[in-house]
């Protein structure tokens, strides 16, 4: 995976470059941008994407790839000018990554997603438990 080390030894270790980090948050927010900017284009809310690839990458990189949908979720919101103080939303910007865990704790713990999405199966039941999230 691109940026991060893998410490192969009797405690296997998963750490997270700066760049893996910064990539993730670019791609998450580069996404926000592009739904901002069909929201402006079609003067309606057709397709939100961050949550979607929210729940690729929570799948590829585990749990905390939250706190970067967190972020995004702040950014976004402060991005399309919701009313509110800053309490609100830093309320509002937790439904994101909820969804995404959601996703995260169906596949892995009720459906028993131990092999990851690399079969057919595997890949159709994860989609289908998301699009009930």
């Amino acid at each position: 995976m691109l940026g991060t080390t893998i410490e192969q030894n009797e405690h296997t270790s998963n750490k997270w470059s700066f760049g893996t980090w910064l990539l993730l948050l670019i791609i998450l927010i580069g996404s926000s941008f592009f739904s901002w900017y069909l929201r402006n284009l079609t003067s309606s809310f057709l397709l939100y994407l961050p949550t979607s690839i929210g729940i690729v990458i929570i799948h590829w990189f585990g749990r905390k790839a939250l706190i970067i949908a967190y972020l995004n979720a702040i950014f976004t919101l402060v991005l399309w000018e919701a009313p509110g103080g800053w309490g609100r939303i830093l309320l509002l910007a937790t439904r994101e990554p909820l969804v995404i865990f959601a996703s995260w704790f169906f596949y892995k713990n009720l459906i028993q997603g131990s092999k990851g999405l690399s079969t057919t199966p595997s890949f159709v039941i994860c989609g289908l438990g998301n699009h009930c999230t």
